[in-house]
């Protein structure tokens, strides 16, 4: 008698898990896309911040400096500039995607870090200098 209950009950166990198994794999898919989703407007977003200081800097001219704090998510592969471009490489399932940012300035840009960076955009002369700490 209690290995027949022992059965029917592994009977029962087993045909929740076969049931709840699909939703289970299909809602850790959807939780990984919508965390990659907010890595990649992250990495967006804080490219749109930088480049908006460099221009703020840029406009208001020598001596104009600020200090701001920068997340720069961990799926950024590299930060490249050139003269007033600057791309991020985004890596995702996907493959590697490029994200840009044309300034109205040339810029030298100096950041290694990932994560929350503090970074001081500073105006010399007729280019803008940015340092991540």
């Amino acid at each position: 008698m209690k290995t027949q209950a022992a059965f029917e009950y592994f009977i029962v166990v087993s045909f929740f898990v076969l049931v709840l198994a699909p939703y289970i794999i299909y809602l850790n898919q959807v939780a990984s896309s919508y965390r990659e989703d907010k890595e990649l407007l992250l990495a967006s977003d804080s490219l749109n911040k930088l480049g908006r200081t460099i221009d703020w800097v840029g406009f208001q001219g020598e001596p104009a400096k600020i200090s701001t704090i920068l997340t720069i998510p961990e799926n950024v592969v590299s930060m490249n500039f050139t003269k007033n471009m600057i791309i991020w490489k985004v890596k995702s399932r996907a493959g590697i995607s490029d994200i840009s940012y044309e300034t109205k300035f040339n810029v030298s840009l100096n950041i290694t870090k990932r994560g929350d960076v503090k970074i001081v955009v500073e105006a010399i002369g007729n280019n803008i200098f940015v340092y991540g700490s």
